[in-house]
């Protein structure tokens, strides 16, 4: 399972329409190797920011997203991406029920490139 690259994470919250608007705080959960070495925070769309991070565990994702998603948890209309490989069976439905699409996305490329 690779990594995705900084440009392929921007392309992909640039290709989600839903995503932004409203200023409220999002969280993306992507189906990656959970490693991020790059700089966190990125700029995307048309002055949206996303900060990066890993979550290498169902734990780790679970305490990621309550943080960002926390009154207290950072800059409203910031997207918070989770890169993960772990399962969707293996997180808590709460959790899923409060992240982007409920769900973990996988980036298609191809989609991306397309869209």
């Amino acid at each position: 399972m690779a990594r995705p690259s900084t440009a392929t994470i921007v392309q992909y919250l640039t290709s989600q329409r839903s995503l932004p608007g409203d200023g409220r705080r999002r969280v993306v959960l992507l189906r990656s190797e959970p490693r991020w070495d790059d700089p966190a925070e990125h700029d995307w769309g048309e002055g949206h920011r996303a900060r990066i991070v890993a979550g290498p565990s169902p734990l780790a994702v679970h305490e990621l997203v309550l943080q960002h998603l926390a009154p207290a948890g950072g800059s409203d209309g910031l997207v918070l991406v989770v890169l993960t490989d772990r399962e969707q069976a293996e997180l808590d439905p709460a959790i899923l029920a409060r992240v982007y699409k409920q769900r973990i996305e996988i980036i298609d490329s191809w989609d991306v490139v397309r869209d």
